[in-house]
């Protein structure tokens, strides 16, 4: 897993992995006002990706902690529209898991200095189930 990240505060975001052309997965941590954290893993499945047709195909066999706890379609395109024929509208799904489960406790106490293994080990899990070097 990269550990490059950048701060959005409240919250880090690392680049788990992905081709950057037909998905890509990230990792959150949200600090809570309480001092706590919540963690979660996303992952972006653009238009380009072999299972881009089936959402409930993702939802239903991607490796997400506890399953897939969000799910939704995403459009982006230039503000003032599409003038230049390099520009284009994109759409993509994001689906994403938490940490933030019964029993999840563990998880709240750490925060983005100390990411925990199994947040790394399910986004890599996520990051070979999409491109499809799942076991």
């Amino acid at each position: 897993m990269n550990t490059d990240w950048h701060k959005k505060t409240p919250k880090h975001i690392w680049n788990a992995g992905g081709d950057r052309k037909t998905f890509t997965v990230e990792v959150v941590c949200w600090a809570r006002s309480d001092g706590s954290y919540t963690w979660n893993v996303y992952a972006y499945v653009f238009d380009t990706h072999r299972h881009f047709d089936k959402p409930d195909f993702i939802v239903d066999h991607a490796p997400f902690h506890a399953g897939c706890t969000f799910d939704e379609l995403q459009t982006t395109e230039p503000s003032r529209g599409i003038k230049y024929d390099w520009q284009k509208k994109y759409v993509f799904y994001k689906f994403g898991s938490d940490y933030a489960h019964y029993m999840d406790d563990y998880y709240m106490q750490c925060g983005p200095d100390e990411m925990p293994g199994q947040v790394i080990a399910d986004a890599n899990a996520l990051v070979n189930w999409l491109s499809g070097e799942e076991q």
